[in-house]
């Protein structure tokens, strides 16, 4: 049994254990760049590394359709100080591409690569990298948004 709603319901099993690759990847580069202060533009992870892990461009394709992740070709100088990007958002990859996390894309990266616990309402159960952990019987008081926050931090 699978979680039936959540970040991880359009993504089909079969396809989970090669997107969790490169969603480990993009997560970093996202952790990365926001301890660092930095935009995640200037961790943008190229698209060769997350071919490297296993992602196919019809992964890529289908992460991007899906708004997971933003595209665009670097083209930063030799000597630059900087990376430059050009137009972001064509779905035509190129050798130069590269990618960053939308928050769609982070939520599900959380999920996938275990870092954030899924909890199913509908189904009462509680899920850590695609396996319930705790089946609740009944339903239990929902204690809001400031308890759940304290409770996941």
């Amino acid at each position: 049994m699978r979680p039936s709603s959540g970040p991880l319901a359009p993504i089909q099993p079969a396809l989970r254990p090669r997107l969790r690759s490169g969603f480990r990847i993009l997560l970093e580069a996202f952790n990365d760049a926001r301890e660092a202060r930095r935009k995640p533009w200037d961790f943008a992870v190229k698209m060769g590394q997350l071919q490297a892990v296993g992602l196919t461009k019809d992964d890529l394709r289908w992460l991007f359709d899906r708004g997971y992740v933003r595209h665009a070709v670097e083209k930063t100088k030799r000597g630059s100080r900087r990376r430059v990007f050009g137009k972001r958002g064509e779905i035509l990859f190129h050798a130069k591409s590269c990618f960053v996390l939308r928050e769609a894309g982070l939520r599900t990266a959380r999920v996938l690569v275990g870092e954030t616990p899924f909890y199913d309402r509908k189904l009462r159960e509680l899920w850590v990298r695609e396996k319930p952990v705790k089946i609740l019987k009944q339903p239990a008081p929902d204690p809001g948004p400031a308890a759940t926050n304290r409770l996941f931090r």
